[in-house]
């Protein structure tokens, strides 16, 4: 990546599978591969973008991809927020841009 000089790489998607996944057991997992994709981010100097895609897609609004990557680096691990799909999902581009800023 350094060599090729690419500095974003867009990052998705886990996939939700009701009935058998447990939401918050599965943001810890997604968390722990983060923590992962930001020490690589680090090495190689490369922001990592988790991008926002509607349906049942882990992190498919700005406020489900808060509690993905909040309290990670910045630096490393971004956001890239799709209005498309917020709008698909219902998510007022207002507050999803509130809760997300800090990761743009």
């Amino acid at each position: 990546m350094d060599q090729a000089d690419v500095r974003l790489l867009k990052l998705g998607y886990y996939q939700f599978v009701p009935g058998k996944d447990d939401y918050w057991t599965y943001v810890d997992h997604i968390r722990r591969s983060l923590e992962g994709w930001q020490k690589l981010g680090e090495r190689y100097n490369v922001k990592l973008c988790y991008h926002t895609h509607s349906g049942l897609n882990m992190g498919g609004s700005c406020a489900a991809l808060a509690h993905l990557i909040r309290g990670f680096d910045s630096r490393f691990i971004r956001a890239y927020i799709d209005p498309g799909h917020m709008w698909m999902d219902g998510e007022p581009f207002s507050l999803g841009l509130a809760m997300i800023k800090e990761f743009l």
